[in-house]
C-alpha cells in the first residue's frame, strides 16, 4: 500500500496523541508460509512527495528477507524444542536404568529409597523430593532429599480429607500451586506458602506402596505437565524397586521368624525328653516312698533324686 497522504485514507485512525506527524507512507506484508506474519510500513519519504514504485520493490524484498529468517527461527525454536524433549527423556531413561541397575545390587530398602529420591529431585529440578508410605490411617515420610528434608522426615499426615490420601486412592498424580493449605498437616510453614508441588502415586502390581512428593520447583512457581509425564514414568521403575526390596526384606523376616520357630521346638523336645521325663520318675520314687511311711526308703530317693 502507498500512500501520498496518509490522512486521506479512511482506515487512518488509532494513532496516539503524540504520535510523530505523517504524510507520504508505504506499507508491505511479511508472509510467513503462506500466512501473514506482520508488516513493514514506512513515512515520510526524505527528498520526494511520496515513495516510488522502486521505493516499494525494495520493500518487498526486505519483507521477503524477514519472512526468511522468521521462518528459519521458528524451525530453530521447533527443533530446540524437539531437542529439549529428547533431553529429557533421556534423562528419564538414565533415571530408571539406574534404578533397575540398583535391584541387581542391593535389595536394602533405606539405600532404594534414598536414590529414588535423589534421582527424581535431579530429574525434574525440585528442592526437595519425600517419599510418603501408608501406614494405616497415616501416611510417613519414610526417605527425603533437600532442604527440607531434615524437617519432614518421619512426619506423619493423616491419610483422610488429605491431598496425599486423595494420590493414594485415586493413584492419579496431582499438581499443586500452592503447597501451604494443602500441607499444614506435614509441617509446612508459612514460608512455604505459595512454592508448588507435584504428587505422584507408587503403583506397582496393583498395589500403592505410597506417594512421590516433589516439592518446590528450582527457578519457577510450578510443576509443569511435562514434569508430571517424566515423574509418573520414573515412579513406575521406583515402585519396583521399592515393592523388590521391601518384599526382600519381609522374606528375610519370615525366614528369621521360621527359624526361632524351628529352634522353639527343638528345644522343647529337648526339655521333654531329657528333663521332664525323669523328673517325673523321680517325683513317682518320692511318692511312692512318702507313701509307704519308710523313713530308710525315703531318705533313699531323696539321694538318688540329688
Amino acid at each position: 500500500l502507498r500512500l501520498h497522504d496518509i490522512g486521506m485514507h479512511p482506515s487512518s485512525y488509532g494513532f496516539p496523541l503524540d504520535h510523530p506527524p505523517m504524510k507520504s507512507f508505504i506499507g508491505v506484508p511479511i508472509m510467513v508460509r503462506g500466512r501473514v506474519f506482520g508488516s513493514i510500513y514506512l513515512t515520510e519519504k526524505q527528498g520526494a512527495p511520496e515513495f516510488d514504485a522502486a521505493d516499494e520493490e525494495a520493500l518487498l524484498v526486505l519483507a521477503d528477507w524477514a519472512a526468511l529468517a522468521i521462518a528459519n527461527a521458528r524451525s530453530f525454536e521447533g527443533v530446540r524444542g524437539r531437542r529439549d524433549e529428547l533431553e529429557r527423556a533421556v534423562s528419564t531413561l538414565e533415571a530408571t536404568t539406574m534404578i533397575s541397575s540398583v535391584l541387581g545390587g542391593t535389595t536394602d530398602l533405606d539405600r532404594v529409597l534414598e536414590l529414588v529420591v535423589k534421582r527424581a529431585r535431579a530429574l525434574i529440578e525440585a528442592r526437595t523430593v519425600a517419599i510418603y508410605v501408608g501406614e494405616g490411617a497415616d501416611v510417613r515420610v519414610a526417605h527425603a532429599a533437600g532442604e527440607l528434608a531434615s524437617m519432614i522426615i518421619g512426619q506423619r499426615v493423616p491419610v483422610e480429607a488429605s491431598v496425599l490420601g486423595q494420590v493414594l486412592r485415586s493413584r492419579r498424580p496431582v499438581r499443586i500451586s500452592d503447597i501451604g493449605p494443602q500441607f499444614a498437616a506435614s509441617g509446612a510453614s508459612a514460608a512455604d506458602a505459595g512454592l508448588g508441588a507435584l504428587l505422584v502415586p507408587l503403583v506397582f502390581r496393583d498395589h500403592a506402596y505410597g506417594v512421590l512428593a516433589a516439592l518446590d520447583p528450582v527457578d519457577r512457581t510450578e510443576f509443569s505437565s511435562e514434569d508430571e509425564r517424566l515423574l509418573v514414568a520414573f515412579a513406575a521403575s521406583a515402585a519396583a524397586a521399592i515393592a523388590t526390596a521391601r518384599s526382600y526384606e519381609q522374606g528375610l523376616l519370615r525366614r528369621s521368624f521360621q527359624a526361632t520357630e524351628v529352634e522353639r521346638s527343638r528345644w522343647a523336645h529337648e526339655l521333654g525328653h531329657r528333663t521332664l521325663g525323669p523328673l517325673a520318675r523321680v517325683r513317682d520314687e518320692l511318692a511312692a516312698a512318702r507313701a509307704e511311711g519308710d523313713p530308710a526308703r525315703l531318705d533313699a530317693a531323696v539321694d538318688s533324686a540329688l
